[in-house]
């Protein structure tokens, strides 16, 4: 399944970390690319750096 976590705190980082180990394909929005950069080295998930309106946005893309 794919899935968009918006922010990369604790808790988003958290969700990830589960949603990997039951093989999803994760991709993760935040406004802070160092964490972002932080996330993609560890893990196996795609990074988009902005706000929550450029989720909204990515989300429209890909569901139409």
């Amino acid at each position: 399944m794919n899935i968009v976590i918006v922010g990369a705190g604790t808790v988003g980082t958290s969700i990830c970390t589960q949603l990997i180990k039951e093989n999803h394909d994760i991709t993760v929005v935040d406004e802070r690319q160092g964490v972002l950069s932080e996330l993609t080295d560890e893990f196996d998930v795609a990074s988009v750096c902005g706000s929550e309106e450029i989720a909204r946005q990515y989300l429209e893309i890909l569901l139409p």
